[in-house]
């Protein structure tokens, strides 16, 4: 991607390109097409960004790293802070379902027990995914109408799209703030990639407990330094972004909204946008008179501006857009997973017990170093719990270890 020379960030240290990775070229119909290709990239929620290429210990362990996370997140490059507390929660998890399981004075441990405990905490996964975070994400007005009740389908083949990747799954990225609060005081989010290595990952983890979600747009921090070492130059994420879509060949947004409407039957059909002034039922006129800048016409936007939203009135399309597809996102990797933990024909009654009991509640308790726990970790101001009370509860269900 072409850097010019007046660039704020990077033209006064003489970088002129920035480099990026395509994952192949897609139709103009805006299809899912090429899975087998596109799978490749992208898995089943099966936890692999922590078991990866299983790196364990002898005892059937995961290796670990920063934040206790599991040793294979140190190959991934664009890593934060949040997404290492979380993750090592549930590498600890892992490894502590070893250790129970391990104490039951049996001699059946190693490549048994590590797979045991591996579907347990994949299954815990899934099951926060789909019964704690979307039910929040959607509220349950749209959680209901997303219908995400459905069986095994042999016949549906599971893909994730660049659409999805690389456009509308960034809509969450909307919420990072500029400052990540840290224990009880704030700090920019640049100092993590500065040196992760001395972040108190529990007081990253307590922060997140607190913060705030901002909803009002894109931070700076992810239009000009993003995995910043000095606050000053780093990378655009959005940018980057942008350059994939088009060399992945997305379709423009508004052939995607036409395209949304048409599978999901939805009434609302989107009028024709011969200009730029139609887009006022999207964006607001700053935004329009940006565009106006950059684009020959409406049809010509990318369809990472569904991000955006305007603000009034209420109930704009890009919001209502981004959910379809995230809606239908997650049904297609729920019903076409044979091993999705409602009916993995592996999983024990043990193994099924313990991820209905084990929440989000829980693994911070467990793990979160914290002396009290929100009963909705996904909410602000929830109410909150003793995490001694949290963690009595488990160890009252300690026999299901033995059972696995």
């Amino acid at each position: 991607m072409e850097v010019s020379a007046d660039d704020r960030y990077y033209g006064q240290r003489n970088v002129r390109c920035l480099n990026f990775s395509p994952l192949e070229n897609f139709n103009d119909r805006c299809q899912l097409k090429y899975t087998t290709k596109r799978n490749s990239f992208s898995t089943y929620l099966d936890l692999s960004q922590i078991y990866g290429i299983g790196e364990y210990e002898s005892d059937g362990k995961l290796k670990t790293g920063t934040c206790e996370a599991a040793a294979y997140t140190e190959n991934f490059g664009t890593i934060s802070a949040q997404f290492l507390s979380i993750t090592g929660l549930f590498t600890k998890f892992h490894n502590y379902c070893v250790d129970q399981v391990s104490s039951c004075g049996t001699d059946n441990i190693g490549e048994d027990v590590r797979e045991k405990c591996r579907s347990v905490t994949i299954g815990i996964y899934q099951r926060i995914i789909y019964e704690e975070v979307l039910v929040t994400l959607f509220g349950s007005k749209f959680y209901s109408e997303c219908d995400l009740d459905c069986n095994y389908d042999k016949n549906l083949r599971s893909a994730i799209g660049s659409s999805f990747v690389y456009a509308l799954g960034r809509f969450q990225h909307m919420w990072l703030p500029e400052n990540l609060t840290y224990f009880s005081e704030s700090t920019p989010t640049y100092n993590f990639f500065q040196n992760r290595e001395s972040f108190d990952c529990s007081g990253t983890l307590e922060g997140m407990l607190v913060d705030t979600v901002r909803p009002w747009g894109i931070s700076d921090i992810m239009m000009h330094s993003f995995l910043s070492t000095d606050g000053e130059n780093g990378i655009c994420l959005m940018c980057v972004d942008l350059e994939r879509g088009r060399s992945a060949g997305l379709c423009p947004l508004l052939s995607f909204l036409h395209y949304q409407n048409k599978i999901t039957g939805r009434k609302n059909v989107p009028k024709c946008y011969n200009n730029f002034e139609d887009l006022d039922d999207m964006f607001n006129q700053e935004l329009i008179d940006t565009l106006k800048k950059h684009y020959e016409s409406p049809m010509d936007l990318d369809l990472l501006f569904a991000i955006f939203e305007k603000n009034k009135p209420q109930g704009s399309l890009l919001p209502k857009t981004v959910a379809i597809s995230t809606c239908q996102t997650f049904k297609r990797l729920k019903c076409s997973d044979r091993f999705f933990y409602r009916w993995n024909p592996f999983h024990s009654s043990a193994i099924q017990e313990l991820i209905t009991i084990v929440d989000m509640s829980i693994l911070v308790a467990l793990f979160g170093n914290v002396e009290k726990v929100p009963v909705n970790p996904f909410t602000t101001r929830s109410r909150m719990i003793s995490a001694s009370v949290l963690r009595s509860y488990l160890e009252n269900h300690q026999n299901l270890f033995c059972e696995l």
